[in-house]
């Protein structure tokens, strides 16, 4: 398919493809077994605070009704996905880390900062932008990595598929109080992947995606990890636990890992100033687009 590269593919490859479309896929390019481990990892985290339905297999992810983000106790589970090492560990195997170094060259700077992706049953990803919330260089990439089986049906990572990346869309504030990039229907055709533990799929930080609603009754659970050149600016968040500073800094949250390496970055880099605007409406035109070095 068009939208996969084979594994192992070179750097001319992998560019030109970034270059025409912003994005690509690698199918097995992490060992399931590796991807399972950290799923179980969370599904203890899930089962230790209650958040599973009680009648089920914790590894099933079929949740408890009355627990959704923001409920009571939800920073401290938040703060315990955090605190799994082998999370953070799994954003530095080997054939990311490769694949990577393929894309950037040979000073990659893998952001500490760490996002689980949580779509409970009935719930979605609006469109959105990565650039708009990450900042510091245009040119950062995001490994979206799946814990779980992801399909048209259950929340399928969906990418808009367009002429012009180089640009920044505006927000529009939902009626959930949440912000979702606005797209017309002209502006392009909207490409759902399903996805299984051990693909990889590698978008550049002003492409558009969102997940779909999961309308399966299991939670559906991905990492998103970012890179890029240790050359080039980065805002001081993204050194910083996700959430923080309403979760601990690192060392309460490593207290007890066998390395900290998976967080602590061999150079410091170029820290710039996260830029704030003063409605959410005008963000795209706080943010002068910078110039991208991968897109056409």
């Amino acid at each position: 398919m068009d939208d996969e590269v084979e594994l192992g593919a070179g750097g001319e490859t992998v560019r030109a493809r970034l270059r025409d479309h912003g994005y690509f896929v690698v199918r097995g390019l992490l060992p399931a077994d590796a991807v399972h481990a950290v799923r179980r990892d969370i599904s203890a985290v899930y089962g230790a605070h209650g958040w599973l339905s009680p009648d089920a297999d914790p590894s099933d992810l079929l949740p408890d009704a009355r627990r959704r983000d923001g409920a009571p106790g939800w920073w401290r589970f938040a703060e315990d996905i955090q605190r799994l090492e082998s999370f953070h560990r799994l954003a530095h195997h080997r054939a990311l880390g490769s694949l990577m170094a393929t894309i950037i060259g040979g000073n990659v700077l893998n952001h500490p900062r760490r996002h689980l992706t949580i779509v409970n049953p009935e719930f979605w990803v609006p469109p959105h932008q990565e650039y708009t919330y990450i900042q510091g260089t245009v040119d950062f990439f995001t490994a979206f990595v799946p814990f779980t089986t992801l399909t048209p049906g259950a929340g399928a990572l969906r990418i808009l598929q367009e002429d012009d990346l180089r640009r920044i869309r505006p927000l529009r504030i939902l009626p959930t109080r949440g912000v979702e990039a606005r797209v017309d229907e002209t502006e392009g055709t909207w490409a759902e992947f399903a996805l299984v533990p051990g693909d990889v799929v590698v978008m550049h930080s002003l492409v558009t995606r969102g997940l779909a609603e999961n309308t399966g009754p299991a939670i559906q659970l991905a990492a998103q990890y970012r890179f890029q050149s240790r050359r080039l600016p980065v805002v001081k968040a993204s050194l910083k636990p996700e959430h923080y500073p309403r979760l601990p800094d690192w060392p309460q949250i490593t207290r007890g890992w066998s390395s900290r390496k998976w967080i602590t970055p061999p150079l410091v880099p170029r820290l710039v100033p996260y830029t704030m605007p003063s409605e959410l409406e005008t963000w795209h035109e706080t943010l002068a687009t910078p110039v991208s070095s991968y897109l056409a």
